[in-house]
């Protein structure tokens, strides 16, 4: 019986995909990080539950009375609930650090490299997580962490080791700070 390295470690990457399968890693990849059931599950429930509420509510009194708390029950939780449901349609990894750059694949297929990383910074909002990056051309790229098997501070360190081994042309390994 072989055992398998934890999903969204680094040494996970490349022999098991975080998130399941369908999509694979390029071949200079360091981490990857994936949807954590734990996390998509219950949040896709609690959206499931309003929709139900808010049909209920429009069953029972109808549109008439009031639209703000069919509108707050009814159409904001399926809307939620379509956006949340087509990104869980996507296999394997969502958040990829490989040595030539960075790649969330809900944006795009597009590569960042690490050079292009000006500044990255962690972005704490109440249910909202993330990391938000600047990019050298002044664009802003956010990391949206909150469904995904991640945690900040790691991603964090990542990007920075390996942004600044970049514009110092160095392996981020050998760049590692130790304070």
């Amino acid at each position: 019986m072989t055992q398998k390295p934890p999903t969204g470690s680094p040494g996970a990457a490349a022999t098991n995909p975080a998130g399941g399968g369908g999509f694979t890693p390029p071949a200079d990849c360091v981490a990857a990080y994936g949807f954590d059931p734990r996390k998509t599950w219950p949040f896709m429930i609690m959206l499931l539950v309003l929709s139900i509420i808010g049909v209920a509510r429009v069953a029972l009194y109808g549109f008439g009375e009031s639209w703000l708390p069919t509108l707050v029950l009814l159409a904001f939780p399926i809307v939620a609930l379509i956006m949340v449901g087509q990104e869980l349609r996507m296999r394997g990894p969502i958040i990829i650090i490989s040595r030539s750059g960075l790649l969330d694949r809900r944006h795009g297929p597009d590569t960042v490299p690490w050079d292009q990383i000006a500044e990255a910074e962690i972005k704490k909002r109440p249910f909202l997580r993330g990391i938000r990056i600047k990019l050298t051309n002044g664009e802003r790229y956010d990391l949206e962490l909150m469904l995904l098997r991640a945690e900040p501070m790691p991603i964090m360190q990542a990007i920075r080791d390996h942004a600044e081994a970049a514009t110092a042309h160095m392996d981020p390994e050998s760049s590692r700070r130790w304070w």
